[in-house]
């Protein structure tokens, strides 16, 4: 009885591990990471490691004081793994914050956030 409970133990904590890495990263971004764009975006869109659920998500753009600048909601298609986000109102320079909770395949939602920045940093 005790090694069949040490092996449910083992195979589901494998099992937690492995769902933990199906979870997405950020793969690419529109503005890039980090970037200094001149003129600004009309549209944000992130690409992620594993496939997402945009109708379950959320997916924001934030202006140097904290407001949020993005009209509308976000969209892609069900399972695929990109976010597209148009209709962005950015009209002074700064530094702007996109920021993410979406629901993957892995059964969780994942929050993360970048930073770009309008005219010079």
């Amino acid at each position: 009885m005790v090694k069949l409970l040490t092996i449910l133990s083992i195979v589901f904590c494998v099992g937690i591990a492995q769902g933990s890495w199906a979870c997405p990263m950020l793969e690419k971004a529109n503005p890039k990471v980090g970037s200094v764009v001149e003129i600004s975006p009309e549209v944000v869109e992130i690409k992620f490691s594993t496939k997402i659920f945009p109708d379950s998500s959320t997916l924001d753009v934030f202006d140097p004081t904290g407001h949020k600048v993005n009209v509308g909601k976000p969209y892609g298609k069900e399972g695929d793994d990109t976010m597209i986000l148009t209709k962005v109102n950015i009209h002074t320079p700064g530094r702007y914050k996109v920021q993410w909770n979406v629901f993957c395949d892995c059964g969780a939602m994942t929050p993360g956030e970048y930073k770009f920045d309008v005219g010079t940093p």
